[in-house]
């Protein structure tokens, strides 16, 4: 039997936490969102999903963590956290990033939708087809996921 979005939520009354690994396992350091959410899964729920399908992924959860790549924002390695903007705008529904997705689910499924959610980012260097992480993001790993950790303690 399925469950639908509104099972998710723990009788118990204590808060659903989710990590959630976004990437790609065959494209070098984009792979770290996965990575650091197995890394994980023996101490919170863990999925790992793509942007486009994260909505349905983090329906009646309390709090969420995302964790995916980033390129531009810093050094190779660093792990920071994104702020996610008051208002943020789209214009389309094609090829939407997770902010955008995450505004889109605020608007259409506002009673699903976590009560918080925070992104950690890990700024990468090789996005090329091939498996396994550069040195200097294999090293952030550990620290991805000790943040990880901290924010849903």
């Amino acid at each position: 039997m399925e469950k639908s979005l509104d099972d998710k939520t723990e009788q118990s009354g204590k808060m659903k936490k989710l990590v959630v690994g976004i990437g790609n396992a065959v494209l070098g350091d984009d792979s770290i969102g996965i990575r650091v959410a197995k890394e994980l899964e023996n101490e919170f729920e863990v999925k790992v999903t793509t942007p486009s399908a994260l909505l349905e992924a983090i329906a009646g959860y309390d709090r969420v963590v995302i964790v995916d790549a980033i390129s531009g924002a810093g050094e190779i390695g660093d792990v920071f956290e994104v702020e996610l903007p008051e208002n943020p705008r789209f214009t389309s529904s094609h090829s939407l990033g997770i902010i955008e997705m995450l505004s889109l689910g605020k608007v259409l499924y506002p009673e699903k939708m976590p009560k918080e959610v925070r992104i950690v980012a890990i700024e990468v260097g090789r996005m090329q087809i091939g498996e396994g992480l550069s040195e200097e993001v294999e090293r952030a790993l550990e620290k991805a996921v000790a943040f990880v950790r901290e924010i849903l303690s």
